[in-house]
């Protein structure tokens, strides 16, 4: 301890030498310490989106205004108000550890009219402390009309010759086209419009439309977005869980529609990243009763979009008519004939979404009804897209936009958590087995169950089965009954709820022949029983639902008890089913294991595009590890991404704890066997 040594005191601006401390002195110096310490926390408001301080004056060019910021100093901040309205907070509870910043976080935003905006932000500390900031933000009252942004995709003749082509898809989003830049009629200038139909309708075209043209131009509240889509619409497998719905582009597959259809999480997402708070969604999709496992994409399909009005050509279980004399689908040729003036209801010159809504179902039902069907589109109007134009007459210009009711605060939600899961090398899969009695008979059918998995085992075959009790609770609602659909997909999606690989699923009938050996019942007295049992079963893919290998088998056997004649019977076609199974299966998946991304990425708190742009590209830096990252679905607020890995879980948190990631601070990085967990902020 020489004379070198220092005491700082923090935020006093002076330090002190040792050797000018007297014994007195130190007590002073600790009574400066604690009274700088009080200064040290005192409140402060930092607003970081935008950077605006006490007294400033910005201006704008939308309606809302997002805010984000800090609140320094204090223990606990009791809560934020912006003009009055509570902010969203981040808590302490979201926070790790040694992520923790002094600041708390806050979010909110404020609703803006033409001119000056007066806004005050205030916070309040556990002891009663107040601070405020305030600043002024100046709108132009020309730009809060906003530009209307359209993206028309339609698509007649699909490539995979698996589709059924359709007849009127592109005619009718001509038609849609027409009416919307039409002058006299139309809400969208002809440069605001983008039109895909045919072999342009392509995943990735229209993936990147969506983007590139509403997504990155709709950004301002007052903008407005319509999306019109004719073409099949399909329900198939999803990335991580359940079964997703798709839009069908021109170059999808059947068997891949995972990777090449546009499926209802990636939509939700992308329809919930754009500014505009007026959003179109139209369907006119066919059902196609000649493409297995297609359905009707319907509202049912978008119903937790947050889109502000949805109007779709039929109810889930119904068709999407059309009408050769028409030359379109009996929904888009009512939507035209509304949008050119038929569905002005009170005559003022503009035709709003109730309007439209109410005569398209009308017209509909009406046409359909004369051809001997029943079609009902579903019209679905939030209360805040009450009133919007979706046609003019005579040219007239849309009217200035207000929002009924200012946005409620955007919930903060803190930090992201990541979980990256890594598939083991040499993985032993594991089969969920579902067998169905047509009669009806547990009994029977738990011995089918047990003779497979059995028989499985004997062989030494690589497999493990999900067993039976780790399936109780698991399955929800009407989950058990989907595991013996008729679409893969659902059966897929069973699987999946369970943590299984494989699922081996099928039916079965056990029959007594009525054969009776005669010599044997005269030898020993009584009739000799004869079944014989039917095994219908297929093996399931659970991460895409597809069938990789099915077979039927039929035995027979015989015995003095029926009921013993009956159970060897099926125990001999169970065997005789796994027997074919267990030779080609260890190939089949082996082939999937090759063809399958080796790694998951799943990131939870998601809460904008932007972020998850800047998670795409920041976990894409942690190359040579990670490459062929691809963004593959959004669920609720968790992003999900596939890679293939070139190490393991303990290689990945020795890379982040090294390496970081770019953009974030990475934080409570935990390996396990096969997975890495951390948080970023």
């Amino acid at each position: 301890m020489g004379s070198a040594m220092f005491y700082a005191i923090r935020g006093s601006g002076f330090v002190f030498h040792k050797k000018w401390i007297s014994a007195l002195g130190f007590w002073v110096i600790c009574l400066v310490m604690f009274l700088a310490s009080g200064n040290v926390g005192a409140l402060e408001i930092a607003v970081h989106e935008p950077s605006v301080y006490e007294g400033d004056s910005i201006t704008h060019d939308g309606s809302t205004l997002k805010l984000e910021g800090e609140i320094l100093g204090g223990t606990e901040i009791q809560e934020v108000t912006i003009n009055g309205r509570s902010a969203a907070m981040a808590t302490r509870d979201l926070m790790v550890e040694e992520l923790e910043e002094e600041g708390f976080p806050f979010r909110g935003v404020v609703q803006l009219e033409g001119g000056d905006n007066a806004v005050e932000i205030k916070a309040v500390d556990d002891g009663g402390e107040t601070v405020t900031l305030s600043f002024t933000v100046q709108v132009d009252p020309g730009v809060l009309n906003g530009e209307v942004y359209a993206l028309v995709v339609a698509v007649n003749d699909y490539q995979d010759g698996r589709i059924s082509d359709l007849r009127f898809a592109e005619p009718d989003a001509q038609a849609i086209e027409e009416v919307l830049t039409d002058p006299q009629h139309g809400i969208v200038k002809p440069e605001n419009i983008v039109v895909l139909t045919g072999a342009q309708a392509t995943y990735r075209n229209i993936s990147k439309a969506l983007e590139e043209h509403l997504v990155r131009k709709a950004k301002r509240a007052q903008d407005v977005v319509l999306f019109y889509f004719a073409g099949h619409g399909a329900e198939g497998p999803h990335i991580s869980r359940g079964a997703a719905y798709y839009l069908v582009p021109h170059d999808a597959e059947v068997t891949n529609l995972l990777s090449t259809a546009i499926d209802k999480g990636r939509l939700q997402f992308l329809w919930g990243a754009i500014g505009a708070q007026r959003k179109i969604f139209i369907t006119d999709a066919c059902h196609s009763g000649g493409m297995q496992n297609m359905k009707v994409l319907s509202a049912d399909g978008f119903e937790t979009v947050e889109g502000f009005v949805t109007l779709t050509a039929a109810r889930a279980d119904q068709l999407a008519l059309e009408l050769p004399r028409l030359g379109h689908g009996l929904f888009t040729h009512a939507l035209v004939e509304g949008m050119r003036g038929a569905g002005d209801g009170n005559g003022d010159g503009y035709v709003s979404a109730e309007e439209l809504g109410a005569y398209i179902t009308s017209q509909v039902q009406k046409m359909a009804a004369e051809m001997g069907a029943e079609q009902v589109p579903v019209v679905d109007i939030v209360p805040g897209a009450a009133g919007t134009p979706l046609a003019t007459s005579g040219g007239k210009p849309l009217p200035m936009w207000k929002p009924v009711d200012p946005p409620a605060p955007a919930p903060y939600v803190g930090l992201i958590k990541v979980t990256m899961r890594f598939d083991a090398a040499e993985k032993e899969p594991y089969m969920l087995v579902a067998i169905r009695d047509e009669e009806g008979d547990e009994d029977v059918e738990e011995v089918a169950a047990t003779a497979i998995m059995e028989r499985f085992m004997s062989k030494r075959a690589p497999f493990r089965f999900v067993e039976p009790g780790a399936v109780e609770g698991k399955l929800e609602g009407d989950q058990y009954e989907l595991a013996f659909s008729d679409n893969p997909a659902d059966i897929a999606a069973v699987a999946r709820a369970v943590e299984a690989d494989l699922i081996l699923t099928g039916h079965f009938t056990t029959e007594d022949t009525g054969m009776a050996d005669e010599d044997m019942k005269e030898l020993l007295g009584t009739t000799i029983q004869s079944y014989q049992a039917h095994l219908n079963a297929r093996v399931i893919y659970a991460n895409s639902g597809e069938i990789i290998q099915a077979k039927t088998v039929q035995t027979a056997a015989t015995h003095l008890n029926p009921t013993m004649a009956q159970r060897q019977a099926l125990e001999k076609a169970c065997q005789k089913l796994s027997d074919v199974f267990r030779r080609t299966l260890k190939k089949k998946w082996d082939v999937l294991m090759a063809e399958r991304p080796s790694g998951m990425i799943v990131a939870e708190n998601v809460d904008d595009y932007q972020k998850l742009g800047r998670l795409e590209e920041a976990l894409a830096g942690l190359e040579p590890m990670v490459t062929g990252l691809s963004w593959q679905s959004f669920e609720g607020n968790s992003a999900v991404f596939s890679f293939n890995a070139t190490g393991g879980a303990e290689r990945a948190a020795a890379l982040l704890k090294e390496k970081g990631l770019a953009g974030f601070k990475v934080g409570g990085v935990k390996a396990s066997e096969g997975a890495v967990s951390f948080w970023l902020k």
